[in-house]
């Protein structure tokens, strides 16, 4: 067999190399194209920014609730307090002729189940009461006076009049005990906790 009997055999005709469409560029051409084009889609998606909303977080539902949490916190401050709720730290000065050697005793509890009887009853202003009355016992019986409080909640979703009920609770226990509700942390995490699911601490 010849060379020239080999090249037409194994060469595509000039229909099945052009493709549909009518044009002449080759088929492998298209190819380049195609991967071309994929590849700048992929780095397009790298370089698009992710948001706090592309994670399930309400940014704005977070930042609504800070400001009530603001007002009701503020009722219980006294003049050791020196720092405004939202900073990364509560900051408060210890009255040394009060207490001319301290020791500080610190504690942290939760609610537990108690808060599935609040979700289910709609009713969420005693569990923040509870939540303060825990710390505090914990104390107590050390003989320790509560100076400060901070709360700690973690939920897959953010409902604004739930957390300014909890918090309403928490503000009156700490006027009830004489101390003050500093700061503390709210978190969002709904791609890793059920929707439903909400976990309330506390720490004096």
């Amino acid at each position: 067999m010849s060379d020239e009997t080999l090249m037409t055999q194994n060469s595509p005709s000039p229909d099945s190399a052009r493709p549909e469409g009518g044009s002449d560029v080759p088929a492998s051409r298209g190819l380049v194209r195609s991967l071309s084009a994929g590849k700048k889609a992929a780095v397009d998606d790298r370089r698009r920014s992710i948001s706090y909303a592309d994670a399930g977080v309400d940014i704005s539902s977070g930042e609504r609730s800070k400001q009530r949490i603001k007002m009701l916190a503020r009722k219980t401050f006294n003049r050791q307090v020196l720092s405004e709720i939202g900073g990364f730290g509560g900051l408060f000065s210890l009255d040394l002729e009060k207490f001319p050697n301290p020791v500080l005793v610190s504690s942290t509890d939760g609610v537990g189940t108690k808060l599935k009887i609040a979700f289910d009853l709609g009713v969420h202003h005693t569990v923040g009461q509870d939540l303060v009355n825990h710390c505090v016992n914990d104390i107590a019986v050390q003989g320790a006076t509560p100076l400060f409080f901070l709360d700690y909640l973690a939920t897959g979703r953010l409902e604004d009049m739930v957390i300014e009920k909890v918090v309403q609770g928490i503000s009156e226990a700490c006027r009830a005990n004489g101390c003050a509700l500093i700061g503390g942390e709210t978190a969002q995490m709904p791609a890793s906790m059920l929707m439903a699911s909400t976990t309330w601490r506390g720490r004096s």
